[in-house]
């Protein structure tokens, strides 16, 4: 796969294009010293077992391979190309354009690193290093401690025993399975977060309410990473507003402390009420056939707004759809205005609304009834994405 790693102009001085889709997807380094086989053995199994990753990459690879033999050599080509078949693109230390700029070792001070994070508004990426990571507990809590923050880049431990996803116990790789399939769905979420903030708006990753380890990634998403060893729930800050607990679907009262969940594979995770977050089906690596369904969580709230960047694959901006609308006595109205110059490629619009708690009456597409249904825990319903704009009516049971 060949990727756009031009990166070297600064994204504020070019937002009508973002950092190519793939960089906002999972990425891990490998050093050069790996043996390149090695590197695309470790990509068969990745892909085998549903793991998701956009890219590896790679240490220096010509140092480590200088002087080896033409046959060797011309191996190493085969081994990268096998790697570009798999979808997972292969970028030598000398790309210092892409490659982090700065280390930090998941031992230390979590909010250091997010600290630095916060401060990189250019997308280039941040290095975690967990090479002294040695057990499924502790790659765990690394993997739960990045998946969701944009641009950091893991360096795990490469080689035999319990340090590779595919060789975790099994509970612990499907936790890591989930959670990184979360950050892919959420891909359109991040690219519309940076978007905004490159125009002035909310800043891409900010301090929650106190200093106690929550982090807002756009306005939307909160989360409180970093769990410690044996910890089962935490405390902690919700900023002002309403928010609702990803996991659960319950709704919280911000400015106020609270206790919550802190489980293996479940790190606190909020919603802001009010939000209509933009996500897509789970895809393995960002260049994997473009989804024709785009899912738009609507969590509940007197008034509800959100926003779509369309980008294509090199991150060039084509457009943007905002979502707003209203609550109020048992009805939901939702507008959809698309200003995309690419609208063929989304199909359907799927709906979910959290936190009505009611069963639905009916619903509407531009005065037209359309089939809906509720499961566990939202209302649902998926109709065909047409024109520049479309009226959603829904109206439900109030508790």
């Amino acid at each position: 796969m060949t990727q756009d790693s031009n990166l070297a102009k600064p994204l504020a001085e070019d937002i009508g294009r973002l950092p190519p889709r793939w960089h906002f997807g999972c990425h891990q380094i490998r050093s050069g010293s790996t043996a390149p086989r090695d590197v695309v053995r470790a990509a068969r199994r990745m892909r085998d077992r549903r793991i998701p990753l956009d890219t590896f990459l790679i240490d220096d690879i010509e140092n480590h391979t200088d002087g080896w033999s033409h046959r060797a050599r011309a191996r190493v080509a085969e081994d990268i190309e096998e790697l570009r078949i798999r979808a997972f693109g292969l970028v030598e230390r000398s790309d210092s354009i892409l490659l982090p700029r700065h280390r930090h070792d998941w031992s230390s001070s979590l909010t250091e690193l997010l600290h630095l994070l916060s401060e990189n508004p250019s997308g280039s990426l941040v290095e975690l290093s967990a090479t002294t990571a040695e057990s499924s507990a502790e790659i765990l809590r690394v993997v739960e401690t990045a998946f969701l923050i944009p641009f950091v880049a893991l360096r795990l431990p490469f080689g035999p025993g319990d340090r590779e996803f595919w060789n975790l116990d099994k509970e612990s790789e499907e936790h890591v399975r989930r959670m990184l399939e979360l950050r892919m769905e959420l891909l359109p979420y991040l690219q519309t977060s940076l978007r905004r903030s490159l125009n002035g708006g909310p800043a891409l990753l900010s301090p929650g309410a106190a200093s106690d380890g929550t982090w807002l990634i756009g306005d939307a998403l909160l989360i409180s990473p970093g769990r410690e060893p044996g910890e089962t729930s935490r405390t902690l800050q919700l900023p002002s507003g309403k928010w609702i607990h990803y996991w659960t679907d319950r709704p919280y009262t911000g400015d106020a402390m609270i206790e919550v969940e802190a489980t293996p594979g479940r790190p606190p995770l909020f919603f802001r009420a009010g939000s209509v977050v933009p996500s897509e089906p789970v895809r393995q690596h960002s260049d994997e056939v473009v989804p024709s369904v785009t899912f738009l969580d609507v969590y509940s709230n007197e008034r509800v707004s959100g926003q779509l960047v369309d980008c294509d694959s090199a991150g060039v901006i084509l457009g943007e759809t905002a979502f707003s609308g209203e609550l109020d006595y048992g009805m939901l109205r939702l507008e959809i205005e698309n200003s995309s110059v690419r609208q063929d490629h989304r199909m359907m619009w799927s709906v979910r609304v959290h936190g009505l708690g009611g069963g639905i009456r009916s619903v509407l597409v531009d005065g037209i009834p359309i089939e809906a249904g509720a499961g566990s825990r939202v209302l649902e319903f998926t109709f065909r994405a047409s024109g520049a704009k479309q009226v959603l009516d829904v109206e439900f049971d109030e508790y």
